[in-house]
């Protein structure tokens, strides 16, 4: 999903950027919750905390705020 988002668009991404993060880490936790991938349930965590690290970077990004201000538009 975050690739093709990223990968056929003609136009500007940057505020969806916030919305993949998030639609990720979701994704990761949920998949981290399952049996079938008990053995990679560490590796997850591992992600989802490297993940979590750029996720704070954005709200010290004046480029995010600004995008989502002229996205509500």
């Amino acid at each position: 999903m975050a690739q093709q988002l990223f990968s056929k668009s003609q136009d500007p991404v940057a505020w969806q950027m916030i919305l993949v993060l998030e639609f990720l880490q979701q994704t990761w936790v949920n998949t981290a919750s399952t049996l079938r991938f008990a053995e990679l349930h560490d590796a997850i965590h591992s992600g989802l905390e490297n993940m979590n690290k750029w996720y704070q970077k954005t709200d010290d990004t004046d480029a995010y705020f600004i995008c989502l201000g002229q996205c509500s538009q």
